[in-house]
């Protein structure tokens, strides 16, 4: 089971108490959203159930779960549109919903779909769901457990912290004291004598508003309609992976800087401002806390003719961005209101998976998809590693002509792949 939060756990907190800067985050995008598309905002992940596990035991263990993590019965007062406020009620815990049936491998992506589907009501009820897909009727036994999630309760990073608990406590391991929460989070967010991070997370911003990058030029999202390319390769990993060792940086670093390249070719622009998102899981002390830390940071990439060096560059850029990632979108608000017309170039967001989300075969052919989510940038690529096994490049695009959404995600694979010979 996932340790305790390194220290000892400080008294609780006052409720309901503000948000977090990441669940601020996550509420101020999401806010605005009509009621047909407040699902857009949910997450998912997949787990395996070993052994011959029955649906009582795996329902005993998801409870424990969501006993052991407040985020995962924390609802939000939300009548303040200025203050939103988060209480941690303890009675919700048996009312997640956990629904089981049967179902082949084939119908298993079309339940999940459907359990995604299906918006939170984030001020009366917990803020995930499961279903266990079982091999037989009635108790089991259980296959896999779908989750579903939504992006104020848990970010991605969560998604191993709360694995790992849950097979833990399936196994019948001794059950830990509750983890720390995001109400606790946030008072040391908003702590007085946090006050210097929080002025240089603010002086960062204001460097990159000073910037004038006023989006993606020459797109229209009121004429064209959201489109989402994706490239999965296995050539393209192997050449990121050697372009990072050559340059000394990581895999992550080598992507975006292909990103930059490819953006800065379609846009003509020299120094694309890039809106990144940061896991902000740098303080041991909340590095597994189960919530939403994940928040947009932004930098300025200028594009060099050396690849090493772009590489070497894009890593220094983003390193010191993504130290400024845990900050107030509330007061960043308000200095972009001052410089109306800023907007970011692109945005990114890199992955590590466990597994690959595709068929086996990626050989860097592009695929158009339906977009689950049209949330944020209009000229976003989500990339992932997956589990070491191929390179996923996922470009969501509004606003940019086909065309040159298929020239970007391709120059980014083709930058990559290259760099392999």
């Amino acid at each position: 089971m996932t340790p305790p939060a390194q220290g000892v756990r400080p008294a609780p907190v006052r409720l309901p108490a503000p948000l977090s800067y990441g669940q601020l985050s996550v509420w101020r995008d999401i806010e605005g959203l009509p009621e047909e598309r407040r699902h857009e905002a949910n997450t998912w992940a997949r787990w395996q159930v070993p052994g011959d596990t029955g649906v009582p035991e795996v329902r005993r263990a998801l409870r424990a779960l969501g006993a052991r993590h407040p985020s995962l019965h924390t609802v939000y007062d939300l009548t303040d549109p200025d203050a939103p406020r988060q209480s941690v009620r303890p009675d919700l815990v048996g009312d997640t919903e956990t629904t089981a049936s049967e179902a082949g491998p084939g119908e298993v992506d079309e339940v999940l779909a459907g359990l995604l589907a299906r918006p939170f009501n984030l001020t009366g009820e917990p803020g995930w769901r499961a279903h266990l897909v079982t091999t037989g009727t009635g108790t089991g036994p259980v296959r896999e457990v779908l989750l579903v999630k939504h992006h104020m309760t848990a970010d991605g990073w969560c998604d191993r912290v709360l694995r790992e608990d849950f097979l833990a406590l399936l196994a019948g391991d001794r059950a830990e004291p509750p983890a720390v929460g995001p109400a606790e989070l946030a008072e040391w967010q908003l702590a007085p004598g946090r006050e210097r991070s929080r002025a240089a997370a603010v002086a960062h911003w204001q460097d990159v508003i000073a910037s004038g990058s006023s989006g993606f030029p020459g797109t229209d999202p009121s004429g064209r309609p959201v489109l989402q390319a994706t490239v999965r390769s296995h050539r393209a990993l192997r050449g990121a992976q050697a372009l990072a060792e050559r340059s000394g940086t990581g895999l992550s670093a080598v992507v975006l800087g292909a990103y930059t390249l490819a953006v800065a070719r379609a846009a003509g622009e020299d120094a694309p401002v890039v809106q990144m998102m940061s896991a902000n899981r740098f303080h041991p002390r909340w590095r597994d806390v189960v919530t939403s830390m994940n928040q947009w940071t932004a930098a300025r990439h200028p594009v060099v003719d050396d690849l090493d060096e772009h590489m070497r560059r894009t890593h220094r850029m983003s390193m010191s961005a993504y130290r400024h990632g845990m900050v107030d979108v509330d007061r960043i608000a308000r200095m972009r209101a001052l410089s109306p017309g800023h907007e970011p170039t692109c945005a990114f967001n890199f992955l590590r998976l466990d597994h690959p989300c595709g068929p086996g075969d990626a050989d860097g052919a592009l695929v158009w998809e339906e977009p689950f989510s049209t949330i944020g940038h209009g000229c976003y690529l989500r990339a992932a590693d997956e589990a070491g096994v191929s390179l996923a490049l996922r470009l969501r695009t509004k606003g940019i002509p086909r065309d040159l959404a298929a020239r970007i995600v391709t120059d980014v694979h083709g930058l990559l792949a290259s760099a392999q010979q």
